[in-house]
């Protein structure tokens, strides 16, 4: 018998905790721009880190959670090169 993650019994995916998970994309509030790239940045790359470990066969919720964070948090990072590129013109 498997033992099932947490968050798969409760309909959510495993990795729900790495982002606060509640169903929408939630922002970043911080002082400055830099901050929020080097906090995206990270993220990014455990997400892609922890996708890694994961099986198409046995994972797939958890496999298209992760897909969805780590393209929400690279669209920050876009939006937030656009900023930085319009406060150095």
């Amino acid at each position: 018998m498997k033992i099932l993650p947490a968050g798969i019994l409760k309909g959510l995916p495993a990795f729900a905790h790495l982002s606060g998970y509640k169903g929408t994309y939630q922002p970043v509030l911080a002082d400055s721009i830099e901050v929020v790239e080097d906090f995206y940045q990270e993220k990014i790359q455990l997400l892609e880190k922890s996708l890694k470990q994961l099986n198409v066969l046995e994972n797939s919720r958890e496999i298209a959670f992760l897909c969805r964070e780590i393209t929400g948090s690279k669209k920050a990072l876009q939006d937030i090169f656009r900023k930085k590129k319009n406060r150095n013109t």
